[in-house]
């Protein structure tokens, strides 16, 4: 019996050994079955219409109230068309966020807890295709901050708070939104998020697809990181433990090949980094030591 024991253990520490080698890009298959349909709007008599500022300067707030503390608010345009939803606790954002374009289509869903997102968090292309999928922790964003705010480098065990300790503004950077969706954010809000309403920021996200301004002014990543073309290919694909990069990362080109595979540890690129060409071909290797520092590398001539 004994016997029997040690085996199953020894094979299931088999089986996520090999999961956790498993390509990222085979971990998360885009799936589209998962679209948000508009919700129909409350009537109008049963609510509470805003029409001045309401949630840091957010205008035609409709607030939908399920009891004293907690409900949804419904953000509108002037015509009164959907913008958003978002439910609330306590005057704070709390529970399903979802956004939609004029034609109605889902632009961004997820899950607040307490104005910060927390859970899987994905955005679309108009055309219905996965934008982005993130992946965060409330939980581990308000720990990560009581340790930076009382930091003891004889207690403290999470590694932003000890980088943050070290080098001060790094527990800043990396919770930005700015950093999460680097590229996405318009140069014009990257530094004035935190004063841009929820409205504002949803008809921003009604005029391009270049721009993804998300409805949140702190995050801490924590699982699952992927960026898509808008023809459902994956750009890059990667995880983060503790608000840092971790574990494999791959970035390719929109037929599907290739740009860079590696691995990071702690937010640091570690052993060896493959490049390749436009045609999927190696042409180098770089090396990394512990520190993220490159130690050698090696080039490929076809």
């Amino acid at each position: 019996m004994k016997h029997l024991f040690v085996l199953i253990i020894w094979s299931v520490s088999i089986h996520f050994s090999a999961y956790s080698q498993q390509d990222v890009s085979e971990l998360a298959k885009p799936v589209f079955d998962d679209e948000i349909n508009l919700p129909s709007l409350p009537a109008y008599q049963n609510n509470l219409l805003l029409k001045t500022d309401a949630l840091k300067g957010s205008r035609n707030i409709l607030i939908e109230k399920k009891t004293k503390n907690t409900g949804i608010y419904w953000g509108l345009t002037k015509e009164n068309d959907t913008l958003f939803t978002v439910g609330y606790k306590r005057k704070t954002l709390y529970g399903n966020w979802q956004s939609w374009n004029n034609s109605g289509q889902i632009i961004d869903s997820g899950r607040m807890d307490n104005n910060v997102p927390d859970g899987e968090w994905k955005s679309w292309f108009a055309n219905g295709q996965l934008r982005t999928i993130r992946t965060y922790s409330a939980h581990k964003l308000m720990m990560t901050q009581n340790e930076v705010k009382h930091h003891n480098h004889k207690t403290s065990l999470n590694t932003l708070a000890i980088k943050e300790k070290m080098h001060p503004g790094t527990f800043k950077h990396y919770t930005n939104p700015g950093y999460s969706f680097n590229g996405y954010l318009p140069a014009s809000l990257l530094h004035n998020l935190a004063n841009t309403s929820l409205t504002d920021r949803s008809l921003q996200n009604r005029k391009t697809e270049k721009n993804y301004v998300p409805p949140f002014n702190q995050c801490y990543h924590e699982g699952l990181y992927m960026n898509y073309y808008s023809n459902g290919a994956i750009k890059d694909s990667g995880f983060y433990h503790n608000g840092l990069r971790n574990g494999m990362w791959i970035e390719s080109l929109e037929d599907g090949n290739t740009v860079s595979k590696g691995a990071y540890n702690n937010g640091k690129k570690i052993h060896s980094w493959s490049i390749y060409n436009k045609n999927g071909k190696l042409m180098a290797l770089k090396f990394y030591n512990n520190q993220g520092q490159e130690i050698n590398s090696k080039k490929y001539l076809h």
